[in-house]
């Protein structure tokens, strides 16, 4: 099967770098599937779950919680800027939870608008980071 370049990268560093097979994008419209040789396409990301495929083996198959940002393919490579994203592997389960329920408490209190937006993005990226790290742990039967 033919290959892209897929790049992800945040403010902080590049997370991946490598040629793939295919790529679900978490868009604002729905999940986008990109393949090798896809027509120009640019859209928007919510957080959640990013799936890239290095192959159809079952271990080449790498889940990413990202946050909102922009997915760009052209000239046969995806370029995905976020503001965040973590590896399956590397999410911390318990600390998610934490957040997503102290930004729960927040949106119930009195507050500004602008800290109900911010509470509210970040109970999004904490469920992105917990439906990724939870499906990954049943896959992996980690504890």
């Amino acid at each position: 099967m033919k290959t892209f370049q897929l790049k992800i990268i945040t403010p902080e560093k590049v997370i991946f770098d490598e040629p793939v097979m295919e790529v679900l994008l978490p868009t604002k419209d729905g999940q986008v599937g990109i393949l090798a040789r896809h027509v120009p396409y640019i859209a928007p990301l919510h957080a959640d779950e990013l799936v890239v495929y290095k192959s159809k083996q079952p271990d080449d198959i790498l889940s990413f919680a990202v946050d909102f940002g922009l997915a760009e393919f052209a000239d046969n490579q995806l370029l995905i800027l976020v503001a965040a994203a973590s590896a399956a592997a590397d999410i911390d389960l318990e600390r998610a939870q934490a957040a997503k329920e102290r930004a729960a408490k927040l949106m119930s209190e009195t507050v500004s608008d602008e800290d109900y937006a911010n509470a509210l993005a970040l109970i999004e990226r904490e469920s992105a980071k917990i439906k990724v790290a939870s499906k990954y742990r049943l896959k992996r039967r980690v504890n």
